[in-house]
């Protein structure tokens, strides 16, 4: 009987599936530079650049972006309203006194939502275009927003669009399988709904940050495929909205924008966007303030990997929001959203244990998750 249990063990392994575990860092972990993270459980990633990373520096939306609207399709003046198209603009350009979200970056991507054409609002948004397979639908996107602070809702429908997303490509993202809106301060949850306007069901809905008043770095985690599909809706951090019901079964193009549609026109609404960051996977890796994912709830910064695999990824240091000098954590996360629990602990100027000496905070653990 021994040599049968040990016959069944041999022959039956037992699979441990394990989370992203950081070991070490290669090269200066500075603005721009590229580093080398070492671990294991990171999951080879088949194209290991993001699909799209903006920064807000260049002088052409369509450059990185398939297009982007401003006002009703074909329109070519206001019936009030002055035209402020979306654009790659300095603060000093826009002379509304709204700084950048960091000191990182010379430019933001803004435009006003000010010009009324009849009846309809307009739009102040960027799409892509791409293939995605129904089985991997999973879309993670990360950017810092924030209205103008002297935004004025106006009466009645305050419609208010953040995402949309279609599963068809379409001249304009709308006629889309899900919008993500809110309506304002009376109204301060957001609001998904899946094709024809059918909400989704709730399972987290807070209220959300104001954007009027600050920058907030807001992060979407999707997946549209199966009866498990939901949207997930992080600001600095916070689980705001956790929705189910976001189901697609099939495979092939999609238009997916952000920011987007608002009804009541004022010279007074301007849009801001910075550092954005989209991909059809939850693999990313974040650097945050907190030695817990959960707790790095002030800086959430995405990095910008070039190489991918199982043991070892290349990555562009954003380092956002943190000085010089600051300390901070390492995460890596996985396909299933699944990140080290303890932070690896790094040092902006300097690097991990491999490279300039820093402070290591520990081995990292099995576990953690930000779904």
């Amino acid at each position: 009987m021994k040599y049968a249990v040990i016959f069944l063990v041999v022959l039956f392994p037992l699979v441990v599936f394990s989370a992203p575990s950081i070991t070490g860092v290669t090269g200066t972990v500075s603005h721009g530079n590229s580093v080398t993270i070492a671990g294991s459980g990171f999951e080879a990633k088949s194209a290991a650049a993001p699909t799209l990373w903006d920064d807000c520096s260049g002088t052409n939306i369509k450059t990185l972006w398939d297009n982007f609207l401003y006002g009703p399709t074909g329109y070519t003046n206001c019936d009030s309203g002055t035209m402020n198209p979306l654009a790659y603009r300095t603060p000093a350009e826009v002379g509304r006194s709204v700084a950048l979200p960091h000191s990182h970056i010379t430019k933001y991507m803004s435009g006003s939502q000010s010009c009324l054409v009849t009846e309809d609002g307009n739009d102040v948004m960027p799409w892509i275009y791409t293939d995605i397979s129904g089985s991997t639908a999973y879309t993670y996107i990360s950017w810092y927003r924030r209205l103008d602070p002297n935004w004025v809702w106006g009466d009645g429908d305050k419609n208010f669009k953040d995402f949309a997303w279609c599963d068809t490509l379409n001249s304009t993202p709308y006629s889309c399988n899900l919008y993500l809106s809110h309506y304002g301060p009376e109204a301060p949850n957001y609001e998904g709904s899946w094709y024809s306007n059918t909400a989704l069901t709730p399972v987290t809905n807070l209220a959300h940050e104001r954007l009027e008043t600050k920058w907030v770095k807001t992060e979407i985690i999707a997946y549209w495929h199966s009866s498990t599909g939901y949207i997930k809706v992080y600001e600095d951090g916070t689980l705001k909205m956790h929705e189910t019901g976001a189901t697609w079964s099939g495979d092939g193009p999609q238009c997916l924008s952000i920011e987007g549609f608002f009804r009541t026109p004022n010279d007074n609404n301007w849009r801001y966007m910075a550092d954005i960051y989209i991909d059809y996977t939850l693999q990313h890796v974040l650097i945050g303030n907190a030695n817990t994912l959960a707790g790095s709830t002030t800086i959430r910064a995405v990095q910008i990997p070039s190489a991918w695999s199982d043991t070892s990824i290349t990555a562009t240091i954003n380092q956002d929001a943190f000085a010089d000098s600051a300390t901070a954590y390492l995460y890596v996360v996985d396909t299933t959203g699944t990140a080290n629990t303890n932070g690896y602990e790094i040092t902006f100027g300097g690097s991990g244990p491999e490279g300039t000496p820093a402070t290591l905070s520990g081995v990292t653990v099995l576990g953690g998750t930000i779904q």
